[in-house]
């Protein structure tokens, strides 16, 4: 469900490439909304008033903070981490700005989906000559193909709920099932909602 919250949301900073930006992962789907923030409670929005923060862009799984001019991330760095986690833990402080759109619990699965195939789980699905393909999200279950040495693969079962379900479900609690489309191009039904069989 987007914006549900833990007590204590973990972040985890990545560099952008700009010396003034970095980009906070976050759960998918713990903003409502994609896009610029016109304004937040609390610390953070003090951060944004007076210009230690220039900039916040919410994406369905990180927070793109950029810095104003003067500041930097050696001595502004742990005053933005801990106001961004604050501000994290009250999705409903957060204003959107325009050209923001909303954000559903089945985009945010959609979202965070790939990027777990573009991860680690993508490379090592690839180095033993397979492919993984997310297809789609709809009322929880995210629907995937697998191609390539993973047709007929005995093992692609286990890759598909042991490694890409799972770490699916750490990132978005809401996910109800995975579901794989078989070479014939129709999925195959679950036994539950939460038990998806993998046909690869």
């Amino acid at each position: 469900m987007v914006g549900r919250v833990t007590a204590v949301v973990p972040l985890h900073p990545e560099p952008t490439g700009r010396i003034s930006e970095l980009r906070w992962r976050v759960p998918a789907g713990l903003l409502p909304f994609t896009g610029p923030v016109a304004g937040v409670r609390g610390a953070l929005g003090q951060l944004l008033l007076d210009g230690t923060v220039e900039t916040l862009l919410v994406e369905p799984a990180a927070v793109v903070t950029v810095l104003g001019p003067g500041h930097g991330w050696r001595g502004d760095g742990a005053r933005v981490r801990s106001a961004l986690q604050a501000a994290l833990a009250e999705p409903a402080g957060w204003r959107p700005g325009p050209g923001c759109t909303p954000l559903t619990s089945d985009q945010a699965l959609l979202w965070a989906a790939e990027e777990v195939v573009r991860g680690r789980l993508g490379d090592f699905v690839r180095s033993h000559g397979g492919s993984l393909t997310v297809l789609g999200a709809d009322g929880g279950v995210v629907e995937v193909a697998m191609a390539g040495a993973c047709d007929g693969c005995r093992t692609a079962g286990f890759t598909l709920h042991s490694r890409f379900e799972q770490e699916l479900r750490r990132r978005c609690p809401w996910l109800d099932g995975v579901r794989a489309v078989p070479a014939a191009g129709r999925a195959q039904d679950s036994d539950s909602p939460r038990e998806a069989r993998a046909w690869a």
